[in-house]
């Protein structure tokens, strides 16, 4: 059986390149082999960390290259009709505003607690649990969940 040489460079290739594909989506493979590859020399390079193990620096460095990524170069966005159930997993996945994504496949996909995500991100585990429920709303309806709005008897006062 031949071994494949990524993996065989560093265990933690495979289960981040996964990860790397679900977060750059239509990017291609050239976007995960570079996401993968800068966020191991990135957490190599990297001194301890207050409070992070090796796995939570690896996946914070990942999530730092794709949203450097991502920013420099938005994807094409369809309108923003809300999604028909019958559309791909994968495709609505993909429509889900970043920092939602990053929360959902940290723990779907990277199997991370709650706490150790919180920590990848470097935000309060409340806020992470909140990206969370909003990504999974979101998955569960098929469309945006718009955000609370206030009741009518509440109103400003100057």
């Amino acid at each position: 059986m031949v071994e494949d040489p990524v993996t065989s460079i560093d265990p933690r290739t495979g289960e981040l390149a996964r990860f790397a594909g679900a977060l750059a989506g239509a990017a291609g493979a050239w976007a995960v082999d570079e996401l993968t590859a800068g966020a191991i020399v990135a957490a190599d390079e990297t001194t301890e960390q207050a409070g992070l193990t090796p796995r939570e620096r690896l996946y914070r460095e990942l999530i730092r290259l794709n949203r450097r990524r991502a920013l420099a170069a938005p994807p094409k966005r369809e309108d923003d009709a809300p999604l028909r159930r019958a559309e791909d997993f994968a495709r609505r996945v993909e429509r889900l505003p970043l920092e939602d994504k990053e929360a959902l496949l940290l723990v779907a996909l990277a199997r991370f607690s709650y706490e150790e995500a919180a920590r990848a991100l470097d935000i309060a585990p409340r806020m992470f649990a909140e990206r969370v429920m909003r990504a999974r709303a979101r998955l569960d309806c098929g469309q945006p969940v718009a955000p609370p709005r206030r009741p009518n008897y509440l109103r400003l006062v100057k």
